[in-house]
């Protein structure tokens, strides 16, 4: 979702942020695949679960404000606790509050870590949209 998000930013509309204090283990897509693309080649962690994560949290309200920031977006056009006009109602017990992974084990066995730090991944996400709006 936040890639929606991204490119309201870069049009200058306005940007919704329904669940603003939820905690989220954000993590650059590359550094995902890579924990996926690892696993798959290697024969003997058959039948095994990792979870694959940063173990650093940080807000969805933390993230649409280093978006903005980074964009240059005017961050008093973010409604935050709202969801856009015609949204699908959520109920609010259906959505948990802090989501952060232990990838202790996957680390430990695989010796995966991530590599792109939040900051940077934003940049690049950033990039990517901005030359396709």
């Amino acid at each position: 979702m936040m890639e929606e998000k991204i490119i309201h930013m870069l049009k200058g509309e306005k940007v919704y942020v329904g669940a603003p204090n939820s905690v989220r283990d954000y993590m650059y897509v590359d550094d995902h695949v890579n924990a996926y693309l690892l696993a798959i080649r290697n024969d003997r962690i058959n039948g095994q679960v990792y979870n694959v994560g940063t173990g650093v949290g940080t807000s969805n309200k933390e993230l649409a404000e280093m978006v903005a920031e980074k964009i240059r977006y005017d961050k008093r056009r973010i409604v935050f606790g709202s969801y856009p006009p015609g949204y699908p109602y959520r109920p609010p017990i259906s959505d948990q509050l802090y989501i952060v992974l232990d990838s202790t084990k996957i680390k430990k066995e695989l010796n995966w870590a991530p590599k792109v730090p939040l900051s940077e991944g934003i940049a690049k996400v950033i990039s990517y949209f901005k030359s396709r709006c």
